[in-house]
């Protein structure tokens, strides 16, 4: 996937995507992480993102 440099990013919209991914992972039945699921990698990368996100305004860099 990737990403269009002309198109606005929207902190709002990134961070709302961010914590339906973390609540759907919060959410799903612990046998599901047990097998492949496309969907719930997804979910997990963007949650992910989401945290480390949360993170930038502490990092020394």
């Amino acid at each position: 996937m990737l990403m269009d440099l002309d198109e606005r990013f929207d902190a709002k919209a990134a961070a709302k995507k961010g914590e339906v991914a973390l609540r759907r992972l919060h959410d799903t039945d612990l046998a599901f992480y047990l097998s492949l699921s496309a969907d719930l990698a997804a979910a997990a990368r963007e949650a992910s993102k989401h945290l480390y996100s949360l993170l930038i305004p502490f990092s020394l860099a």
